[in-house]
């Protein structure tokens, strides 16, 4: 199994988990040209993409994917169950048979198996996923504005974890383009996650055999990948994990691919 994310940021986010028979999706938030391109960079044939996995209809996720599935009509949608209709809704002129809503209960994409687990975010819901190949575990979440232990536990086990680490709480109150209703959004509880937040995260799980982790989804006016990333070292550091010896910290590009991780089946 292959990861590499495409966009990873407040305006856009994407990304692509294939192995030899099974391709999919992780969102939809770039415009179906751009798509194509950094998939064809992958070697991947979009034409070969099975399946989008949407983890909630904010635009930054979604906002390329009509397009998209116009384009490639063999795609299929999976959308949590609660958030059916309003995905539905935004994808109009796709085919609602397209549309496929899942509950809690893992499923199978090909030789991939998909488990969701909702999170905290002002959407009409929003989830994060594992996805396994064989006894191999990676795992996403994003958007949500707090992390609890039961959120925690379900990242252990993934050799591979994406993580939110969206704002500086300093850069964001100190903003003088953002109105303080949207600020008091951002840092709420159903908001996105903070560096400060994601460092305790990040140490948690180092502390519980994850390897390799991506901070994800970072704030271009509110954060810095150097800050996002220092928090959640310094954290480690506390605990005595030192970063490229204990465990190895990237930090996903805004726009552009981001390393292919290969996770290995035994």
């Amino acid at each position: 199994m292959r990861v590499c994310t495409l966009a990873s940021s407040s305006k856009g986010n994407c990304t692509v988990v294939w192995n030899d028979s099974t391709c999919l999706l992780i969102d939809c938030g770039i415009c179906c040209s751009q798509l194509e391109e950094k998939l064809q960079y992958l070697s991947i044939d979009p034409h070969s993409v099975q399946a989008l996995l949407i983890t909630h209809e904010h635009s930054d996720h979604i906002s390329g994917a009509k397009n998209f599935l116009k384009k490639y009509p063999t795609v299929h949608v999976y959308v949590y169950q609660p958030a059916y209709t309003t995905i539905v809704q935004k994808l109009d002129t796709i085919a609602s048979d397209r549309i496929l809503p899942f509950c809690k209960a893992g499923f199978m994409i090909g030789s991939l198996l998909i488990e969701s687990f909702p999170v905290f975010h002002d959407a009409v819901a929003c989830v994060g996923y594992s996805i396994y190949e064989g006894d191999q575990k990676m795992s996403i979440l994003t958007d949500s504005g707090i992390i609890t232990k039961d959120l925690l536990m379900r990242l252990y086990g993934s050799k591979l974890v994406i993580l939110e680490s969206n704002y500086d709480e300093t850069m964001l109150w100190n903003n003088p383009e953002y109105p303080t209703y949207l600020k008091a959004r951002i840092d709420s509880e159903h908001g996105h996650l903070s560096n400060e937040w994601a460092s305790h995260a990040v140490c948690d799980l180092v502390e519980h055999g994850v390897k390799q982790i991506v901070l994800a989804h970072l704030s271009e006016k509110n954060n810095t990948p150097e800050l996002a990333k220092s928090f959640s070292v310094k954290e480690c550091e506390k605990k005595g994990f030192i970063e490229n010896v204990h465990y190895l910290l990237d930090v996903a590009p805004a726009s552009t691919l981001s390393s292919i991780y290969y996770l290995h089946k035994k």
